[in-house]
């Protein structure tokens, strides 16, 4: 074997050191750029209905003595024109039902007179109905049934579902001035909310459900007293996208058309 000359052998360990050199280097580099936290990305911006973040309080009622604790209480009507106030009778005590009752407008603030129970239409059950006073009214006491007491399966309430306990002009801070206004003319507008038309016509029918589903959309019917029903067709994010009035005819043959018989295609002439 030849030996190898100083000169060639320091060329050769020279470039020996400068390669890894480099090497160091960039597996210092990696290790750095590995070591990095990585740079943020924009979350992508989701519009949420301003109205989905309102949570109303709710009583929580489970028993009799809890709902006679809202004797004095005011309280407004969540769902308009879907619960009758049936007349009655302080001195009895006793709800008459065969009276001319009143579907309770929506936003319609009372005062809770006293809460009362009495017997059901079956047995061993009890109504639980809040009273109050409507100096409009003939007679004035109004009794409305906001829960059933059985003797086996306790009591339920639907108390939190028929009324406010906060003002909703408070609850729904967000809407501007000429929003309530509409309210108060009982208006039905493109680009209302569901609650804002619920406000303006009362209680709605739902007919398709979307909610969940990517773009899906929303139908439902309301039905004012006094006026036609009219169909809302809300978007994805719970805006009126397209309002239908439907007149009394159209609305009898469209209930007409789902019960009407289907023909066989095979006996078709």
């Amino acid at each position: 074997m030849v030996p190898m000359k100083p000169a060639t052998r320091r060329t050769i360990q020279k470039y020996l050191l400068i390669v890894l050199a480099l090497v160091t280097v960039r597996t210092a580099w990696i290790l750095y750029r590995r070591s990095a936290p990585l740079p943020a990305r924009p979350a992508p911006h989701i519009y949420v209905n301003p109205d989905y973040y309102v949570y109303p309080p709710h009583a929580y009622l489970t028993d009799f003595a809890s709902a006679g604790k809202l004797v004095g209480t005011v309280v407004w009507v969540r769902e308009g024109y879907r619960y009758p106030a049936y007349p009655y009778d302080p001195g009895f005590r006793r709800t008459q039902h065969g009276g001319d009752a009143d579907l309770l407008p929506p936003l319609r603030q009372i005062t809770i007179g006293d809460v009362t129970r009495e017997p059901g239409k079956k047995p061993g059950i009890e109504e639980v109905n809040l009273v109050f006073q409507d100096e409009k009214a003939s007679p004035p006491f109004r009794s409305v049934n906001i829960g059933v007491c059985e003797r086996r399966h306790g009591c339920r309430f639907y108390f939190d579902e028929m009324f406010f306990l906060k003002d909703p002009r408070l609850l729904y801070s967000h809407w501007d001035a000429e929003t309530w206004k509409a309210i108060e003319r009982h208006e039905i507008r493109e680009g209302m909310t569901e609650a804002q038309i619920n406000f303006a016509a009362g209680y709605g029918r739902v007919i398709s459900d979307g909610r969940g589903i990517p773009g899906a959309e929303r139908v439902v019917e309301f039905r004012p007293p006094g006026r036609p029903p009219v169909i809302v067709t809300f978007d994805s994010r719970g805006y009126a996208r397209f309002i239908q009035t439907i007149s009394e005819r159209e609305r009898m043959e469209r209930a007409s058309a789902l019960f009407a018989p289907r023909r066989n295609p095979r006996h078709s002439a």
